[in-house]
């Protein structure tokens, strides 16, 4: 009777807007302490500042452990267990959601990983703890590892839930609401199952054993196609082709620095001659070739910071130095190299570029933030926001500053990035977008105007410039061949941290 309650209440929350409709709604129904975390990731999403976020974590603790107890026969030691457990799992909580949410906000698709990995880890640490019929937190997680933790009915769970959540992820449409009463029906029956004594023990050792083996297995497989799929020169080259060849790179990169300045013009039928590099500085005489394949004879040296320069200096860096580029120009970006050359290439129809190529681009921001100091949406995950880049810098990882102009302009203001995309290009200019599959979580829509896109290889953000199959996907667009759009399923893959993930800080969904 308790959770059919806890599920009403919820359905009417999301029904009247009190709750955000993501696919993370399953989680506001299910097993402690996951319910935890998605109340932490709606508040750091929603909560307009740090003392209210705080004031709703306290609310959320008391009433989740409340419920609990509820669950488990109320007395007075049975919520004292529950308050203690849920504190417990704070700590944890806090971490995945500013891990989300930072990387949703500044677009690193690693952090949300990160986040959705702290996520699972205290789960399966802790989903067995309050089942274990024990009136203390000690003797309860005691008697959990003693039940190997019950991972025989956590871990089908999880799958579950997941399956659940990728079913329904149309963030906003009133159908996601339909994913609470089958979240809550399995973490009805899961409950009843954890109560119940073991029917059969399975080895912890072999679990472990099993799920380490699947990890490295998976890891091997990842490393072993990026360093396998390498970019170079093999077999003959491509004809030369006409024009010029300018590469833009993305953020917290520098003059020679950065995975764009390591791309094999010359496999594209270009020589170096034909090749030039964007400058964040704009015009200039060149700098040192650093990583770069072909020698920087044009633009200005520039470090780091100025890749967070205001978006209409950079624009109009940037067509000055088309100006000076022979006709016809290709263009291939990463990153935010995109939003630069989608804000020139919109608003002048004689810049000379006949072809876009984007590698890794961003079409919407998740997360936007008020400023430092100012009360607004998404004001506690701001905070969480500075936190992680903070340390970031800290420890040399790199060098992005979530209040630096372009990062307000763009990422820090709502739907600011899809009001720039949603200009249309030129007619006379081809464009594709070519998409890491380990950033999927932050495509949640297909790009504007019919912009075809496609997801070569299993491949992370920053492998996608040296990438062979990139290569090879790039020169054939460039002759006219269509590239191969991304299977769905591929698609669903991505988006399963979608229902660990914080829902977004907009009014609307």
């Amino acid at each position: 009777m308790v959770y059919a309650a806890v599920v009403v209440a919820v359905v009417v929350a999301a029904l009247v807007g009190w709750l955000p409709r993501w696919p993370g709604l399953a989680h506001e129904v299910a097993l402690p302490p996951l319910d935890l975390l998605a109340d932490v990731r709606v508040l750091m999403a929603r909560a307009s500042s740090v003392p209210l976020f705080v004031l709703g974590v306290v609310a959320a603790i008391v009433v989740r452990a409340a419920l609990i107890a509820a669950v488990l026969g109320f007395t007075r030691r049975r919520f004292t267990l529950a308050v203690r457990f849920y504190v417990a799992a704070l700590i944890p909580a806090l971490v995945a959601s500013g891990l989300d949410f930072s990387g949703r906000a500044i677009l690193y698709a690693y952090l949300i990983w990160g986040g959705l990995l702290v996520t699972l880890a205290t789960f399966v640490v802790l989903g067995a703890t309050l089942w274990t019929g024990r009136d203390t937190l000690h003797g309860a997680f005691a008697n959990a590892f003693r039940q190997r933790l019950r991972l025989g009915v956590l871990l089908p769970y999880l799958v579950a839930l997941a399956i659940v959540g990728v079913i329904w992820r149309r963030p906003g449409d009133v159908s996601q609401v339909l994913v609470v009463p089958f979240s809550g029906a399995l973490t009805a029956i899961t409950a009843r199952r954890l109560c119940a004594s073991p029917s059969r023990r399975t080895s912890f050792r072999t679990i472990a054993i099993a799920t380490m083996a699947a990890l490295l297995a998976c890891a091997a497989a990842i490393i072993f196609g990026v360093s396998h799929d390498s970019r170079r020169v093999v077999g003959p080259a491509p004809p030369r082709r006409n024009g010029s060849l300018l590469l833009i790179a993305g953020v917290d990169t520098s003059t020679g620095q950065g995975a764009l300045f390591r791309f094999v013009p010359q496999a594209l039928g270009f020589s170096c001659a034909q090749t030039f590099y964007y400058s964040y500085r704009g015009p200039g005489h060149g700098g040192k070739q650093g990583e770069a394949r072909c020698p920087i004879r044009s633009g200005a040296p520039y470090r780091k910071g100025d890749t967070t320069r205001p978006l209409h200096q950079l624009t109009s860096g940037l067509r000055t130095q088309l100006s000076t580029l022979p006709r016809p120009i290709v263009v291939v970006t990463h990153s935010q190299g995109a939003w630069i050359a989608w804000s020139e290439i919109t608003t002048d129809d004689i810049s000379g570029v006949t072809t876009l190529v984007m590698l890794a681009p961003f079409n919407e921001g998740l997360a936007p933030y008020p400023p430092t100091g100012e009360h607004g949406t998404g004001a506690a995950g701001g905070a969480a926001v500075r936190i992680v880049t903070d340390i970031g810098r800290s420890l040399g990882i790199n060098h992005f500053d979530p209040d630096a102009p372009l990062a307000r302009e763009l990422q820090g203001t709502p739907n600011a990035v899809k009001r720039l995309v949603a200009r249309p290009l030129p007619r006379a200019v081809r464009s594709l977008a070519i998409l890491a599959r380990a950033d999927l979580p932050l495509e949640p829509r297909a790009w504007p105007h019919g912009l075809p896109e496609t997801c070569p290889g299993w491949l992370t953000h920053a492998a996608l410039p040296t990438s062979r199959s990139v290569g090879t996907t790039v020169e054939r667009f460039l002759d006219g061949n269509p590239a191969p759009s991304c299977p769905a399923w591929i698609a669903d893959l991505g988006h399963t941290a979608d229902a660990f993930g914080a829902p977004s800080p907009t009014a609307s969904d």
